[in-house]
This record gives C-alpha cells, structure tokens and sequence, in this order.
C-alpha cells in the first residue's frame, strides 16, 4: 500500500516543505514525523467545510492534535479538533488542571480556537455535529466501531495496528501505512 504524498496535494511546494518543517518540529514517542505526514495527508484529503470536527481518542499532552490544528491553520483548513481521553492512568491525571500540558501546548501554539479536551471514554463521550476524521490509540481500539459509523463520507480514519475485522471495515477503503499506523476513507 503506497503512502499519498502531499505534494500531490498542493500547486505550492513550499507548503508540503511547511508540512514537513513541523512534523519534525512535532515528532514524539507515540508519533515520527512520516506518521504524523500520514495523518496530515489523511486529514487534508477530506473536504472540510468548517462544520466537521476532527475527533482524537487518545491524547496525552496533545501533541498530535496540536501538530494537525497547525497544519490546518497553514493550509487555511477550518476544523475543530476534539481530543477525548479518561485521563485515568497515574501519568495523565496531571492533565486535569488548568496548567496540564494539553492546554500549555494548545495555548503555547496559539489553538485555544481549534484544540479542545473531552474528558471520558470514547463508548460514552458524544461529539455533535458531523466527524470528517477520527484518530485512534493504541489504548481504544475497542472504540473504532463507534466512531467509524459517525464518519461522512469520505471521512479519514487512522489507528495503530488495529485488529482486523472492526465494526464498519467494509465502509472503509485503505489509503495509506506508516509502521503501525494504517489509515482507511470511508466509502
């Protein structure tokens, strides 16, 4: 399965560069910078019309959501990025005060309009309105079914090493793979 490059996506090749400069900038433990130009590439693949939002289950600091909301605001994309997470781990509870990380890095790029923090889980958080992309972690794989129905057509969604035969695969098309990471289109 062969990766969608961005510069088939732009007539400007200064922004797939832009791209590139901040998946570096942005690479973490959980993310390399060709995994985080997958989800980029995922995302901008999707008509955004500024109604839909794009939905991360699993966030930790907020890094991915923060380099996707930067994207975004590069290219002129109007989204709005919602990261649910229970927060529960010992190592997370720290993000459930005004100066957790998540909001540092989200008020530190200047996102407070585009990156928000759902506290719960995703079989039980609902985001209204329509989903243009989902992105799922490692720890609610369990999650893909639910989340996979609320996608519109042509929605993106990408998750680490899934198990196969989730709730709604056959709605999906494979579009791309980066180590772990796969992503699907909805059909």
């Amino acid at each position: 399965m062969s990766q969608p490059t961005l510069l088939t996506m732009f007539d400007d090749n200064a922004i797939p560069a832009r791209i590139e400069e901040l998946a570096q900038v942005h690479t973490h433990p959980d993310a390399t910078a060709h995994q985080l130009k997958l989800l980029a590439t995922g995302m901008l693949n999707f008509p955004w019309t500024g109604r839909e939002t794009l939905v991360e289950l699993g966030t930790g600091q907020g890094l991915t959501a923060v380099f996707l909301g930067r994207v975004a605001n590069l290219v002129g994309v109007p989204l709005r990025i919602v990261s649910v997470d229970e927060l529960t781990q010992p190592y997370m509870r720290h993000l459930c005060n005004p100066k957790d990380p998540y909001t540092q890095n989200v008020q530190m790029w200047a996102l407070t309009e585009v990156c928000f923090l759902c506290q719960g889980h995703p079989m039980k958080v609902t985001v209204p309105g329509r989903i243009g992309m989902v992105i799922v972690d490692r720890n609610y794989r369990d999650s893909i079914g639910r989340w996979v129905g609320r996608l519109t057509r042509s929605g993106c969604l990408a998750a680490y090493s899934p198990s196969l035969g989730f709730p709604g695969e056959n709605t999906m098309v494979p579009a791309g793979m980066m180590g772990q990471l796969r992503t699907w289109t909805k059909g």
